[in-house]
């Protein structure tokens, strides 16, 4: 089985977070596309994204659930017509979530924050091996990595 390929995490965010919202901001007006029809378009992106990655890969994609349920949520406020407030509780909850996320995944085999930061794509990782593993670092920073 070949080795599942790394998509470009600035990629993934503008397909999966930006353009969505930019449809929603930019096309739900009633002269465009209409509400319901903007909402399908910004969620065919994550969607699609999604079902991409998992075809490709066979794993599921945070950053395109993590839209999807971002888009979803924004748009069904707005398809509702609820109060305000319900999208600031949204823009709240997001970060909530995506902490909490943070944290469950340290108890299993693929923490998010190495799946998702402490990869080459982000940063130079063996630079900071290469530092850590060093004698001029401090043992309990070697640890905490």
């Amino acid at each position: 089985m070949a080795a599942a390929k790394k998509n470009n995490q600035l990629l993934e965010l503008i397909i999966n977070i930006v353009i969505p919202s930019l449809v929603l901001m930019k096309l739900s007006a009633e002269q465009y596309l209409g509400s319901a029809n903007a909402l399908l378009l910004a969620l065919a992106f994550p969607l699609g994204w999604g079902l991409y990655d998992l075809l490709r890969n066979r794993k599921t994609n945070f950053i395109a659930i993590l839209g999807l349920v971002s888009i979803l949520l924004t748009g069904g406020i707005g398809l509702l017509h609820l109060d305000a407030q319900w999208l600031a509780v949204k823009e709240a909850a997001i970060p909530g979530l995506i902490g909490i996320a943070v944290l469950v995944s340290t108890r299993t085999r693929y923490p998010l924050i190495k799946t998702v930061l402490y990869t080459p794509a982000v940063i130079d990782v063996a630079k900071v091996q290469q530092h850590r593993s060093s004698a001029a670092t401090p043992a309990s920073s070697r640890r905490a990595c």
